[in-house]
């Protein structure tokens, strides 16, 4: 059995012929022919250890940071994913908090317009004459889109406005964001 094929303990009880085969590879140089190899110039101790002792020293000095430095940047970006988040949540709610009530204007809006068209249909039905019924629906007709308009343009107005509103903890956090990355640039 050779040098390396032979296993040897390690500090936690596992074997590892690769441990013994890489510290014999700089000092033993491995030939087909075993006489050859017991006759060939090996590394004296002293450059062994030159070349890979005193190399590593310098990073074993080195004073090893601390945990919660590593991590800091990973907390920094975790707090400030969580404050993002928090954000879009906020500008959810509002959304949402905004949208029932534009919906519930539309639908008390629609009602107020069907009631009207119901009680102008039976204005229509009750004229005496043809020329009454079309000048009844000609006066509906015009009124009809003039609310329909009017509605409109609230409706477009409060939803720019909702808009808006939902938009605002967003665009802060994009503020904090820029300013954050324009710090750390300079």
């Amino acid at each position: 059995m050779e040098v390396s094929d032979r296993p040897v303990p390690t500090q936690n009880g596992k074997l590892r012929k690769a441990a013994i085969a890489a510290a014999t590879a700089a000092a033993v140089p491995v030939t087909a022919d075993p006489v050859a190899a017991a006759s060939a110039p090996t590394l004296p101790a002293v450059e062994v250890i030159q070349n890979t002792v005193e190399p590593a020293a310098p990073e074993a000095a080195a004073p090893v940071s601390t945990g919660a430095e590593t991590f800091r940047p990973m907390r920094e970006w975790t707090a400030f994913s969580m404050e993002t988040f928090a954000a879009l949540v906020q500008a959810g709610d509002i959304l949402a908090l905004g949208s029932h009530d534009l919906l519930r204007q539309a639908r008390e809006s629609g009602q107020a317009a069907f009631d009207e068209s119901v009680s102008n249909l039976r204005a229509i039905a009750a004229a005496k004459t043809v020329k009454d019924s079309l000048e009844l629906q000609t006066t509906l007709v015009r009124s009809s889109f003039e609310h329909t308009l009017a509605q409109t343009k609230r409706m477009m107005l409060a939803s720019f406005a909702l808009a808006e509103k939902a938009s605002a903890p967003l665009i802060e956090r994009a503020a904090v964001a820029d300013a954050k990355l324009r710090s750390q640039t300079m």
